[in-house]
């Protein structure tokens, strides 16, 4: 379920989180999910008071700096870093651990009643950051963002929730383990589990998607399926198809962006 940005967020800010969300909808507009499509039903932003005022922002210490050298997890801006800025869980209710450290005071910008933050606002780096999803329950992938500020800086952070969890069968003869892989923009490989009583194939739909093996006449121990790194600062979406028997089974993969869109 895609909303409207926050009525909370102004100018630049607002501008470049509709970017981001108008990124997903363009996604959805070219077939990047299923037919069925993302719901885009208005509900009401989560009411959030914020009394926050800006001191001024120290600078990192040489410690975090050398911990917040490594491009592969941490975003920067200005004094604000965050150790990850997407997080693609399926539709069961779970939460993640994101670190964060800013020189001083902080606060959290999102709209939806379906994603919780723990802290949302304070004076210090929290120890952790708590992001939480409530159960997908719509039957479709939902998105949302996380606004990081603190004082002139600030990091989004992009939650897509996908609509299934475990196993998802096209008859008795096939079924897969999940139908939905978040990953983040680093190359990595998933292994998933396919249950059919004879002849299969796999095929992707994009480039940086890839499978091993790709076909068989029993069932693969394991079936691996594989992103490539994702150097550009916009999610990407594809699709990999199992078809076994009369029946197949979609895995539809949305990777995050190599850089929080600012």
């Amino acid at each position: 379920m895609i909303f409207a940005a926050s009525s909370t967020a102004h100018g630049p800010r607002a501008s470049r989180v509709w970017a981001t969300i108008l990124g997903v909808v363009g996604l959805v507009a070219a077939g990047a999910f299923p037919s069925s499509g993302v719901d885009t039903a208005a509900a009401a932003p989560t009411t959030k008071t914020i009394t926050h005022g800006m001191a001024s922002l120290g600078t990192v210490s040489a410690t975090t700096a050398s911990m917040l050298s490594d491009p592969e997890w941490w975003q920067c801006s200005g004094v604000l870093c965050v150790e990850e800025i997407w997080w693609g869980p399926d539709a069961a209710p779970q939460s993640t651990d994101i670190e964060m450290t800013t020189g001083g005071m902080w606060y959290a910008i999102y709209n939806d009643s379906w994603l919780a933050l723990d802290p949302d606002s304070g004076d210090e780096s929290p120890d952790p950051l708590v992001l939480t999803v409530e159960e997908n329950t719509t039957g479709q992938p939902r998105s949302d963002t996380v606004t990081i500020v603190a004082g002139t800086y600030s990091i989004d952070i992009v939650v897509v929730q996908g609509p299934t969890t475990g196993p998802e069968c096209a008859s008795s003869y096939l079924c897969v383990s999940q139908a939905w892989w978040g990953p983040n923009a680093l190359p990595q490989s998933i292994d998933l589990d396919i249950t059919t009583g004879g002849v299969w194939s796999a095929s992707t739909s994009e480039s940086w998607l890839s499978v091993d093996p790709s076909s068989g006449v029993t069932e693969p121990d394991p079936f691996q399926v594989s992103v490539e790194e994702n150097e550009t600062n916009s999610p990407r979406s594809g699709t990999v198809t199992i078809t076994g028997g009369t029946g197949s089974v979609d895995l539809l993969v949305y990777q995050g962006p190599a850089e929080s869109p600012l």
